[in-house]
């Protein structure tokens, strides 16, 4: 499956290593809003890349590793995870739906954990209400983030959400947004800060 995935999301250029000497999306990305884009990718198993997050869900849920310690499930649930992957299951769209955002725009290369983050939509029954805050696991690799929602909201049903939601139909829309205007750029800013901060030498030193 990972083999299959990567083939594939390079040669859709959802992955920094599929845009070769590329540094940004051009033509494939449409801008909607500032700098805030929205692409469509056709023709793609969307169910087996949908299967492919959930086997990441169900690798850091089951790990007792220390980087994957925000991401937790129920034991219903990840017997679940683990029967789909094994192929004798075939889940709901609305169990762990997953959509996607990529980078439009190449930016430093590097490893993130997943976390648990929190989207926010607008209220479909209050529009000039208080957004609906959606909780989610995110995993972020190569340019590429999935976001895999913990439940759907109220007003925002699967049937609503169609393509945004991958393993709806043959095709996917995804959102975009330049590397440095995205909370990684922030996220890895603040580490690298702290980590100059925590490995400065001290006041009067002389190398």
């Amino acid at each position: 499956m990972d083999s299959w995935v990567i083939s594939e999301l390079r040669k859709h250029r959802l992955v920094w290593s599929g845009w070769r000497g590329d540094q940004q999306l051009g033509e494939l990305n449409t801008i909607f809003f500032k700098s805030l884009g929205i692409r469509s990718v056709e023709n793609m198993d969307t169910k087996r890349l949908r299967l492919f997050f959930h086997s990441l869900l169900w690798r850091a849920a089951a790990s007792d590793g220390d980087e994957f310690s925000e991401i937790t499930v129920s034991p219903e649930d990840l017997a679940v995870l683990r029967d789909e992957i094994l192929g004798s299951l075939e889940s709901p769209l609305s169990f762990f739906p997953v959509q996607l955002t990529q980078f439009s725009t190449k930016g430093v290369v590097h490893n993130h954990a997943p976390i648990r983050d929190v989207k926010y939509l607008p209220n479909p029954y209050m529009p000039n209400g208080s957004p609906v805050a959606l909780p989610t696991f995110r995993f972020c690799f190569d340019g590429l983030i999935a976001h895999i929602h913990c439940a759907t909201p109220l007003g925002y049903g699967c049937e609503a959400l169609g393509n945004l939601l991958l393993g709806s139909s043959t095709s996917v829309v995804i959102s975009t947004i330049p590397f440095d205007d995205s909370a990684q750029a922030l996220n890895l800013s603040k580490v690298l800060s702290e980590s100059d901060a925590r490995f400065a030498p001290p006041d009067g030193f002389v190398a």
